[in-house]
């Protein structure tokens, strides 16, 4: 989705070629043929325009480990937000994009057989959040720190220079001396019935709380 023929996407479709076409559920191994392919078309890009390339792909926060086997020079910076919040908006994508509350929003933790009926929808969506915090932790782990940052999207918002410049001064090898930019909003805000926000906090807590957070990731995975 784009608003003009030259503006931001997604680029899913290209990405697509080489982790599958399903979105929902990241690729465990790339073969060497989706490897050489992949080798082949940012080669030629680069070559083209001699330039970094930034991406956004969220399938990339839970399979980044397999490209970054491919490039050495890949960096993959992953925004961690506030899981109240990020729980609501996956719920409120639910409803918005797929009109449902049964279909999951994205990446998501949902055996793939699994349809969701009869499941709880702030339950579910809080374990989505779940994976999503042991996925990050795991790329991290597999890819390096170094490489696989997990940066806080509130502070990044309130500070976007600090970012840019870590990025120009790690990863670029450019120095930035003086950046200045304004701040942007963030969407924290309550955007659904406060009942359910309710439940999301403390079905959040609740999970904290038994420990299902430091649980092995196949423990969240519907079935």
């Amino acid at each position: 989705r784009t608003v003009r023929f030259s503006g931001p996407n997604d680029a899913l479709h290209i990405w697509d070629r080489w982790l599958g076409r399903d979105r929902a559920h990241p690729p465990t191994q790339l073969s060497d043929a989706e490897k050489d392919a992949m080798r082949r078309f940012f080669g030629a890009y680069q070559q083209v325009f001699h330039k970094p390339l930034v991406n956004k792909n969220n399938l990339l926060n839970t399979c980044a480990h397999l490209v970054a086997d491919v490039f050495d020079n890949a960096f993959f910076i992953c925004l961690k937000r506030n899981p109240v919040y990020l729980a609501q908006s996956l719920l409120k994508s639910r409803l918005d994009i797929h009109g449902s509350t049964d279909v999951p929003y994205g990446v998501n933790h949902r055996n793939p057989a699994h349809k969701g009926a009869g499941l709880d929808m702030v339950e579910d969506v809080c374990r989505q959040v779940l994976f999503h915090q042991k996925m990050t932790a795991e790329q991290e782990r597999r890819v390096g720190p170094d490489r696989f940052w997990v940066v806080s999207y509130e502070d990044s918002c309130q500070k976007p220079e600090e970012l840019l410049t870590r990025v120009s001064d790690e990863i670029l090898g450019k120095e930035i001396k003086t950046l200045k930019l304004k701040p942007f909003n963030t969407s924290n805000r309550v955007k659904i019935e406060p009942g359910l926000f309710n439940r999301i906090e403390q079905t959040l807590n609740r999970f904290g709380e038994s420990g299902i957070i430091n649980q092995p990731i196949s423990d969240l995975i519907a079935d």
